[in-house]
């Protein structure tokens, strides 16, 4: 995921505001609101499940069953006399009270007695990883209530080939391709389940952000970085190819974090010294006349709203809705001509007003000004969203939206560009050559590229808070505290503990508490 960082909001908070995104038919609060095709199911421990002779209790959770139940069976018994298969509806309705219906599926812990697993709500179990929130003691340790469901996931960041997620307890996990040393695994290739990155002291993880490297930003504001070091982007003062977990800064005003292909910058949301970046400096994305590989502070005028970085280029958003970007435009990703200037070596204004969110991928962006969205850099993959596959340097170029669209946030992979409208509506362009956008590949590879807009229906069935895209999967975070990975998944990035192709939103085995 092309990484980046905006004030007090973010696509987290915005798409939790909307009350539309729900899990349908797969989320449930009784067995009637469980019906697929005129088939009835039942409703356990929150998510609806169906007939499937394979299991022991004759039922399986629908693919898109939250906590890592989904595609699994149900553990607990069915009740007497229940036949879904001939039309005949269960006899209790609600999530199950078996204590044991969460635990073998999901990887959570037991509860702590039959009042724990009660709580207020009587004979509904609630408080576990999944589960309702109870009424007197919202969740159990390590968890968070979250839109009315406990989870432990506050972050997701999508690497290149791998992803990390936060969780409440302020640790932090990662899974996928470890050659670089990006998932934390001192001797290990990749890592098909998520890994506890033990090498980060015990504190709260603020910002998650992630390239082929990876950053965190801690309680203190210490800044930890693994990972790809080639060009001295996670650790500057580490001249090795592999960096180990390593403080780079400490108790610094670190308010955002962001780490991109050839560097990483951090800093605060005030006027002055905006940013304080490292790594590479062969596209002045450290700006002028900065040594490599830094650390170097940039220094502006402007107190700055969003930050987003390209492979070698940046862009931020000022307080008063000003664009400003600086460093690669090799194919004029900064809105302006990239013969004539190849690379911008200071903050530049760029030709758009009242600009209200930016994204970077690998030599492209996409901000929405009054309304549109914006695209220009790129464009070989469709990732401009305007129809075709040709670049351009015209920041007034605009993606084919349709006109009841409304875009609240933006996301942007190396060569792809989703726009999030607040009641989850989604709509993605670019490459989908690994299956990142959701849209189904064909033999004659007719659905490889998306050159406009297209609908996404699967995101909108996750509820997505938060969304990242990398060189070959893509991940979200939903309202509930969970994360789906999809596409490809040879070196574990999926997350889901094998190796296979996943081709529609995977649950990954998060390992809540």
């Amino acid at each position: 995921m092309m990484a980046s960082w905006r004030r007090m909001a973010s696509v987290a908070g915005t798409m939790a505001m909307s009350s539309c995104l729900r899990f349908q038919p797969f989320e449930c609060e009784s067995d009637e609101s469980c019906e697929r095709s005129g088939t009835l199911g039942i409703c356990r421990t929150g998510y609806c499940a169906f007939p499937d002779d394979g299991c022991e209790s004759n039922y399986r959770y629908e693919d898109y069953a939250g906590q890592s139940f989904g595609g699994d069976c149900v553990i607990d018994e069915v009740a007497e006399g229940t036949a879904a298969a001939t039309g005949e509806l269960p006899g209790e309705t609600g999530p199950s009270t078996s204590a044991d219906a969460s635990t073998e599926s999901s990887g959570v812990s037991e509860s702590n007695g039959d009042e724990s697993s009660a709580g207020s709500t009587g004979s509904v179990p609630c408080g576990r990883a999944g589960q309702t929130c109870c009424d007197d003691g919202p969740c159990d340790p390590g968890l968070a209530c979250m839109d009315g469901r406990c989870g432990c996931v506050t972050s997701v960041a999508v690497g290149r080939r791998h992803a990390c997620a936060s969780q409440v307890d302020g640790s932090v996990w990662c899974w996928g391709d470890n050659a670089a040393g990006q998932v934390g695994l001192p001797n290990e290739p990749y890592a098909t389940r998520p890994v506890r990155v033990d090498a980060l002291p015990s504190a709260s993880t603020l910002v998650l952000s992630a390239a082929n490297h990876t950053c965190a930003s801690l309680g203190l504001g210490d800044i930890w970085c693994w990972g790809d070091n080639a060009f001295a982007q996670a650790v500057p003062t580490l001249a090795l190819p592999i960096a180990p977990p390593t403080l780079v800064l400490a108790s610094g005003d670190a308010a955002w974090l962001v780490a991109a292909t050839t560097f990483s910058c951090v800093g605060s949301s005030t006027a002055g010294t905006f940013a304080t970046c490292f790594g590479s400096n062969a596209a002045n994305q450290l700006t002028s006349a900065a040594v490599m590989p830094g650390p170097t502070a940039i220094a502006t005028e402007f107190a700055f709203e969003r930050v987003a970085l390209g492979a070698s280029h940046g862009c931020a958003i000022s307080m008063d809705g000003s664009l400003h970007c600086w460093g690669a435009n090799e194919s004029g990703q900064q809105g302006i001509d990239p013969i004539s200037i190849p690379t911008v070596a200071t903050l530049t204004p760029i030709a758009l007003a009242s600009v209200a969110d930016v994204v970077a991928g690998d030599a492209h962006t996409c901000a929405i000004a009054s309304g549109q969205v914006h695209c220009f850099g790129l464009g070989t993959s469709g990732q401009l969203g305007n129809g075709t596959n040709v670049g351009t340097a015209d920041p007034s170029t605009t993606a084919l939206l349709p006109s009841d669209f409304t875009p609240e946030r933006l996301v942007a992979g190396p060569v792809q560009t989703c726009a999030l409208q607040a009641d989850g509506r989604a709509l993605c362009w670019g490459s989908n050559q690994n299956g990142q956008l959701l849209l189904t590949p064909d033999a004659s590879g007719q659905d490889a590229f998306a050159l406009a807009p297209q609908p996404i229906p699967p995101l909108e069935a996750l509820a997505v808070a938060e969304l990242g895209i990398g060189e070959t999967h893509a991940c979200a975070r939903t309202r509930y505290g969970d994360v789906y990975c999809w596409g490809s998944n040879e070196r574990g990035q999926v997350g889901d503990g094998s190796t296979a192709y996943a081709f529609e939103p995977t649950a990954v085995d998060t390992m809540c508490p």
